[in-house]
């Protein structure tokens, strides 16, 4: 059998983490696929919200009356990210910059994609994240093993123009 070089050794390498990847992808996205949302609190403003996720609360805190977050829209938000605790750990509303994504693409960890979808403009909503939908997967992520809380308003939503 012949001995191979290093230069195929790293390809043999970086071939079999890809397939890894693509089957790990491939698992998380089956298991998010059967899961329920909790709303946290039915005496809130609101509907309670209907998303598939596994142990995602939310409530809205205020129902937007402005275009809806579906997917394939760029979204715009401020957002205010805590842990369990209490201490903040990200703000766009600290940055004064806004944050804005394309819902349903994967830029952003599965608990927004999944409690963020049906929001509309003008809503503020509180979503609570477990750790597999959060960096919960990615490791060596200072964060892997939180349950995060973020208060979302939904600024904007435009055409993507992808």
């Amino acid at each position: 059998m012949k001995k191979l070089s290093k230069n195929e050794n790293v390809a043999v390498f970086v071939s079999l983490v890809a397939v890894v990847a693509f089957f790990l992808v491939g698992l998380v996205s089956a298991l998010v696929s059967k899961i329920t949302v909790t709303n946290i609190d039915a005496e809130v403003p609101g509907t309670p919200v209907e998303v598939n996720a596994s142990n995602l609360a939310a409530r809205d805190l205020v129902v937007g009356e402005g275009a809806e977050a579906v997917s394939g829209k760029v979204i715009t938000v401020h957002y205010v990210g805590t842990l369990d605790s209490g201490q903040v750990f990200d703000s766009s509303v600290a940055r004064g910059t806004p944050f804005t994504f394309t819902l349903g693409v994967g830029q952003v960890i599965q608990g927004w994609e999944l409690g963020v979808r049906g929001m509309k403009v003008g809503g503020k909503r509180t979503l609570i994240i477990p750790p597999e939908l959060a960096y919960g997967a990615i490791g060596g992520h200072p964060l892997q093993t939180e349950t995060l809380n973020f208060e979302v308003e939904l600024l904007d939503v435009k055409d993507s123009n992808l």
